[in-house]
């Protein structure tokens, strides 16, 4: 065994891994510098936007590592322009629908929370009871199938007076309570 020679690389799966590695070092610094741009707005990670812009297009095509960018990000889509001054450029501009869903995260990140300081665990399915004003009813109906699989809830009722938790989200007010 020992006096065996060395295997043969396979010189096209090295040149294939060492494209990733600087694909992906250039998917983190698209991602960093957008993130750093969030930061400078003032929008937080948990509030969808729409696009982000990139000069370079080292990784247009590269559907996977675009796709990680838009997650690490939270943009519906990524585009090239060349055009643009900076590296990359954050849109910014919250539609209705996108501050629903930044609204809908951060009341799913608020009843997580709550689960885990009840001693809930992943096997325990909750109800929900929630009291808000009809504005913040419309935003659960509208999540609502989502709300129940994320928080792993059985149902989610509507009352007129419940002690619990309060969560303010913007212009929100919910008081909700979990139980068994």
């Amino acid at each position: 065994m020992h006096l065996e020679s060395w295997p043969e690389t396979n010189k096209q799966r090295t040149t294939n891994n060492k494209q990733l590695i600087l694909n992906m070092a250039e998917a983190k610094r698209v991602a960093s510098l957008g993130l750093e741009a969030r930061a400078k707005a003032g929008i937080k990670v948990r509030q969808p936007l729409l696009s982000l812009k990139v000069k370079s297009e080292k990784l247009k095509g590269k559907s996977e590592l675009l796709q990680l960018i838009k997650d690490e990000i939270n943009v519906k889509k990524v585009e090239f322009d060349k055009k643009i001054e900076q590296e990359v450029i954050v849109d910014t501009m919250i539609t209705p629908e996108l501050k629903k869903e930044g609204q809908f995260r951060e009341l799913v990140r608020n009843i997580q929370d709550l689960r885990k300081k009840e001693g809930f665990t992943t096997k325990d399915h909750a109800v929900l009871e929630v009291q808000t004003g009809s504005e913040g009813e419309d935003l659960i109906k509208l999540f609502v199938d989502n709300i129940r699989q994320v928080c792993l809830l059985k149902d989610i009722t509507f009352v007129q007076t419940v002690m619990g938790e309060g969560i303010k989200i913007d212009d929100l007010v919910f008081v909700v309570r979990l139980r068994k």
